[in-house]
């Protein structure tokens, strides 16, 4: 057997020998045949003065006909940027056409208290004047000088949008929907014309025009519903052309100044009729939700604009509506969001991040507001809980958050809302309190979703926590129960209790050969013997002092003797 197994081992290292001499003439080979080429190539002249200077001037030659490499975006980024030019002409007409259409408002409005012009002379020199800043525009673009042309195209789009509103509002010279289709066609004309030249900071001028309307021209009985109509139409149009362009800027201030419009006018001006800003605001927050579910332009900007689109939907709705309203609006969001977060699931988007997230507060928010909190503490926990369980299966750290803000806010509620009778609903929430940190300590750190490095540390963690709420648990209970008899019962009661639950930690922990639950039970039996110490010695009887100190005596020495069971094991072991 042992002739065999030499005469096997030999096979293979001649194999092997074989194999290596094989690879040893190819490299022979190549050394050779690298010899003979080097063998077989010209002698090398030296040059000659005449012939070096041509050399060199083909190599010039070479090198200036040879395309030149381009500097990089860094070097580019490095140069110095000329600062008086910048501002001279891209800052200051921008700046500057807004005052310019100011002085002509003011204008007006002098020659008109003065007499000199009546409405109509008014609003002919007002669309005569949006003509010339249209035309002037269009030969400041024709001659190369683009940031000013585009500032004078936005100004005379906004100076036709003022004046259509006068029109109407003012001096009712046209009905409502003469104006309205008017101001229609100017905004379509400027999203056309910035759609046709390239240029976004003409749609972000209108767009900030689109603001400046109501203040500038300000109305004596003004109708809300007309004037937050064409604010909706005009910036959910800016937002969609700006989704169809991918202009972020035009995306963010279309976003932002519809709520600073809507805002300011409910403040100054329109502070009735609070229904219709709601309404507005959960337009534009379904727009965004309808974006967000078909296309990914924009994919961090849209998330991060939806939920601030939610909670402004949120505030409007709690201030403009009542008390029943506000709490269909919440819970048909739950539903809705709970629907949406379904579909995504099944379709295994990363978009069931953002709908579950939603989906956890507006039904955390439906709770809040259809019952008294302490009633609903418990069922808080559970919702964190469950948003958790989702958060960590889904691998979202978003969902995750939401699930632990839930939890802890339920949780640390729950924990300084002690109970004063056993059958009550905070004893209840007691309950689900204990219950949840035992889910979190023994199932929900095992899932295989949780990082192996992770778990020991969290779990010691939540361990300390389980044993600190129960013990202030117990403690409580004590309470309640010692309530009809004398207070130093109570403190004697106490005393006896903590000193239990640490004997009860020692050997649950030896058992367990968990060191975290041996210290706390450990530290929890000192710090019942300072309170023995400071507190009840000098409130207890004498009697009840006695029997104390001797059943926290006796609890001493077991704990003493279970540690040297657990030493003299080790030792064996």
């Amino acid at each position: 057997m042992e002739e065999k197994h030499n005469l096997k081992s030999l096979e293979n290292r001649v194999a092997q020998l074989e194999y290596e001499a094989k690879e040893l003439k190819v490299i022979i080979a190549q050394l050779q045949e690298k010899e003979r080429n080097l063998n077989e190539q010209p002698m090398v002249q030296e040059e000659t003065p005449l012939q070096k200077k041509e050399n060199e001037n083909k190599e010039i030659v070479d090198n200036s006909s040879r395309p030149q490499r381009q500097p990089t975006h860094k070097q580019i980024k490095t140069d110095n940027i000329d600062w008086e030019k910048q501002i001279g002409q891209v800052w200051l007409p921008r700046v500057f056409i807004f005052v310019l259409l100011v002085g002509v408002l003011w204008a007006f409005k002098a020659a008109s208290d003065f007499g000199l012009i009546n409405e109509p002379v008014k609003v002919m020199f007002g669309y005569i004047a949006a003509c010339f800043l249209l035309y002037f525009g269009f030969k400041q673009i024709q001659h190369k000088r683009k940031a000013l042309g585009q500032v004078l195209l936005g100004g005379s789009f906004v100076l036709f949008m003022m004046t259509t509103f006068a029109m109407h509002v003012l001096y009712g010279m046209v009905p409502i929907y003469i104006a309205f289709s008017l101001n229609i066609i100017w905004l379509v004309g400027g999203l056309y014309l910035a759609h046709m030249i390239q240029a976004e900071s003409l749609a972000v001028i209108s767009a900030i025009g689109g603001y400046l309307i109501p203040f500038l021209v300000v109305s004596a009985s003004p109708n809300v519903v007309t004037f937050v109509s064409f604010e909706t139409i005009l910036y959910l149009s800016f937002l969609l052309f700006a989704l169809m362009k991918r202009y972020t800027v035009l995306y963010q201030v279309s976003f932002w100044f519809l709520h600073l419009t809507l805002f300011v006018t409910s403040l100054i001006m329109f502070s009735s009729n609070l229904e219709v800003y709601a309404v507005v605001i959960f337009i534009q927050h379904l727009f965004i939700l309808t974006v967000y579910l078909v296309s990914s332009i924009f994919a961090k900007q849209q998330i991060s604009f939806l939920f601030v689109s939610f909670g402004f939907a949120l505030m409007w709705a709690k201030i403009a509506f009542n008390t029943s309203v506000y709490e269909w609006i919440l819970l048909c969001l739950s539903v809705g969001y709970v629907v949406l977060s379904l579909y995504a699931w099944f379709r295994k988007q990363e978009k069931r991040a953002a709908f579950l997230f939603l989906a956890t507060f507006s039904f955390l928010f439906f709770l809040l507001q259809y019952f008294t909190l302490e009633h609903i503490l418990g069922l808080l926990i559970i919702q964190g809980l469950v948003s958790l369980y989702f958060g960590i299966i889904s691998k979202s750290v978003l969902q995750q958050i939401g699930g632990w803000f839930v939890y802890l806010f339920a949780s640390i509620t729950t924990f300084f809302t002690l109970f004063d009778r056993l059958l009550s609903i905070e004893f209840l929430n007691w309950l689900c309190l204990l219950g949840s940190l035992y889910v979190l300590l023994y199932y929900m750190f095992k899932l295989p979703w949780v990082r192996e490095k992770n778990r020991y540390s969290l779990s010691q963690a939540i361990t300390v926590i389980s044993l600190v709420v129960l013990v202030v648990f117990i403690t409580n209970i004590v309470d309640v129960v010692m309530t009809p008899y004398p207070i130093h019962y109570y403190y004697m009661a106490v005393s006896f209790a903590w000193g239990l639950c640490s004997l009860a930690s020692i050997i649950i922990g030896s058992k367990m050969k968990n060191k975290s639950i041996r210290v706390f039970g450990l530290s929890l039996l000192f710090i019942t013997v300072a309170k023995l110490i400071f507190i009840d010695l000098y409130i207890l009887s004498i009697f009840v002092r006695a029997v104390l100190f001797i059943g926290l005596g006796l609890i001493g020495i077991v704990v003493s003797r279970l540690y040297y069971k657990g030493s003299k094991e080790s030792d064996s072991k």
